[in-house]
């Protein structure tokens, strides 16, 4: 079940529940999860309420969704994406005018069977959320901005899995404070991956050469641009790598 209701955020995301009135969450002024800055309204207009969609799993447990820019004011939330993010995605767009009409990825990543797996998984939302972003960035030839959100839905899928096949909470151990690469490292989503599940090769040395330095590369920094190949050689692995995980 999903609701929707005004919510305290800090600087880092984490969303503080107001209860039955924001009133409550007045005297709050550091989270209590990373001691951040607390807002309760836009910090540019001062005037909006912030906005978020809390989501009840089957097990309990809740999930927020929270928007990236203001709804008054229209400028970006301190926990939305970064300046540079938004230069880049910009600078994609003026030059996707410039092309020919709007490419199709091929395939769906998204079956009615994947996607009602995920819809009912712990963190399966962040999953969806970036598959449906890396098309929407494909279909307008933002060839970086689809392969950022593509590596994500990588890490995201392998998280969701590992916490629900597993009993692994990848997101509340790094709030303990052990953090994890996607690939090597000591401590590796992909290690803690392929102890419970059987990864294809072509997936795996996929996976593998996107460490954490490699993906910023891949994703903000390489010379030239980045063509459409790559990002459709990725996409074929994340669909098989999505398969793997949550078509049983």
């Amino acid at each position: 079940m999903t609701t929707a209701k005004f919510v305290a955020v800090c600087e880092e995301g984490h969303t503080l529940d107001s209860g039955d009135s924001i009133d409550d969450l007045s005297t709050v002024n550091h989270c209590h999860q990373c001691g951040e800055k607390v807002y309760r309204v836009c910090p540019e207009c001062a005037d909006s309420p912030i906005p978020a969609w809390k989501t009840t799993l089957k097990d309990g447990s809740v999930r927020w969704s929270l928007p990236d820019y203001c709804h008054g004011c229209g400028e970006v939330y301190p926990w939305g994406p970064s300046r540079v993010g938004q230069w880049l995605q910009r600078a994609d767009e003026k030059i996707s005018k410039l092309s020919s009409p709007h490419p199709q990825p091929s395939g769906t990543l998204l079956t009615q069977s994947r996607w009602e797996k995920l819809t009912e998984v712990k963190y399966g939302e962040e999953v969806v959320n970036h598959v449906r972003e890396g098309d929407k960035c494909y279909k307008n030839r933002l060839w970086q901005s689809a392969l950022a959100a593509y590596i994500h839905a990588f890490e995201w899928a392998s998280i969701a899995y590992l916490e629900e096949e597993a009993g692994l909470d990848i997101i509340e151990r790094e709030r303990d404070g052990v953090y994890y690469n996607f690939a090597g490292g000591r401590h590796s989503l992909l290690d803690e991956l392929t102890s419970h599940v059987e990864i294809d090769q072509k997936t795996l040395s996929k996976i593998q050469s996107m460490n954490r330095a490699e993906r910023r590369w891949m994703a903000h920094h390489k010379s030239g641009n980045t063509l459409q190949k790559e990002v459709d050689a990725l996409r074929a692995r994340l669909n098989q790598f999505l398969k793997t995980l949550f078509d049983h």
